[in-house]
């Protein structure tokens, strides 16, 4: 018989979302910066970026479940 999960506290939750907050704002600005990269250097589209960025992330879902 196994026993159930113990509840995490407040504590606990706000350590593993700091954790989380600080990798996922490193990717957020590493995007950004892409973002701005495609339009300024390469002279590509605003929308286009975003569909690129679109068509990668639908890809990702998919693929990363396989």
């Amino acid at each position: 018989m196994t026993l159930p999960p113990e509840k995490l506290s407040f504590r606990e939750k706000a350590g593993y979302s700091a954790g989380e907050f600080g990798g996922s704002g490193l990717w957020q600005m590493l995007l950004t910066y892409i973002g701005i990269f495609f339009t300024d250097v390469f002279g590509i589209s605003a929308g286009a970026v975003a569909v690129l960025f679109l068509v990668v992330r639908i890809f990702d879902g998919i693929n990363d479940p396989l």
